[in-house]
């Protein structure tokens, strides 16, 4: 029975701990079967006493350690390219993720989280291109460089000679043209978070705030022009998460993950966003 209590008190997240005391009574009760005929029967009564109990609070159900694995997808973010000739319209982000995180467990509902996040987003963005040029433009007037006059009985003529002259003007004028740029990004992304866990049946609910640091592996561009944007090899973000989800076994975890990423990074013509939002399927084991 020792062997049993111990294991049932191990696998639930909230127990109650003590000194145990246990006692057995043996109880004796006689009773007459037949006339003159006596039966003797034994009981043995146990009793179990708890000195003093204490009230153990381990939403990670009493495992030091877990490690869980993820994939999901970008929601969304807005590229931060642009020029003095450029015009933003709108633009597209889409991508996927994927890694994995190792947590160590404190009591009280705490833990930390660290991990490893492949990331790639694709951006597309549409801008309006103005385009500033002058034309040449000629005009051909008739110029007069004399001017005569005949007096015939009381009767003025006047006379004019005139040549052709060509005046030359430089007009400036702007042409304006729909301009698409496409970026590929890939990321080495490495978060860091603290981990706050409240449970409720076996529903479980998890806050998670820290810094992801990025690292960029590779940036492929395909545009119409050439264009002069910064490539930042490394930069970190605020990481916000929440993790909500069921756990199928005692240790097994099932969660679904919103998470916002913000970077506070200040660089002319950079292409990544600096908020930018996905979410993740993921599943935690305990141990």
């Amino acid at each position: 029975m020792r062997i049993g209590l111990f294991v049932f008190l191990s696998f639930v997240s909230s127990s109650i701990w003590g000194q145990t005391t246990i006692t057995y009574d043996t109880l004796v009760k006689v009773q007459e079967i037949e006339e003159g005929i006596f039966d003797t029967v034994y009981y043995v009564q146990k009793h179990i006493h708890i000195d003093k109990k204490v009230v153990v609070v381990d939403t990670v159900r009493g495992n030091k350690w877990a490690i869980d694995g993820y994939g999901g997808i970008t929601l969304g973010g807005k590229a931060n390219y642009i020029e003095s000739n450029l015009t933003f319209n709108s633009n597209t982000t889409s991508g996927y993720h994927f890694g994995s995180s190792m947590y160590y467990n404190f009591p009280k509902k705490w833990s930390l989280r660290g991990g490893l996040t492949f990331d790639y987003q694709q951006v597309s963005a549409n801008y309006t291109k103005a385009k500033n040029y002058t034309v040449e433009t000629s005009e051909e007037v008739n110029d007069t460089i004399d001017t005569y006059y005949t007096i015939n009985d009381g009767d003025t003529s006047f006379f004019h000679i005139i040549e052709t002259k060509t005046i030359k003007n430089i007009e400036e004028k702007t042409d304006y043209s729909s301009l698409d740029y496409n970026w590929k990004i890939y990321y080495l992304k490495v978060p860091l978070q603290l981990n706050y866990a409240f449970e409720k049946n076996r529903w479980s609910y998890n806050v998670l705030v820290g810094a992801s640091f990025n690292f960029l592996l590779k940036q492929i561009e395909s545009n119409t022009e050439q264009q002069q944007e910064t490539q930042i090899s490394f930069f970190p973000s605020v990481i916000i998460s929440l993790q909500s989800g069921y756990f199928l076994g005692n240790s097994t975890f099932f969660y679904l993950e919103p998470i916002y990423q913000k970077s506070f990074l200040q660089a002319h013509n950079k292409v990544f966003s600096n908020n930018n939002y996905s979410i993740s399927l993921g599943l935690k084991q305990f141990f």
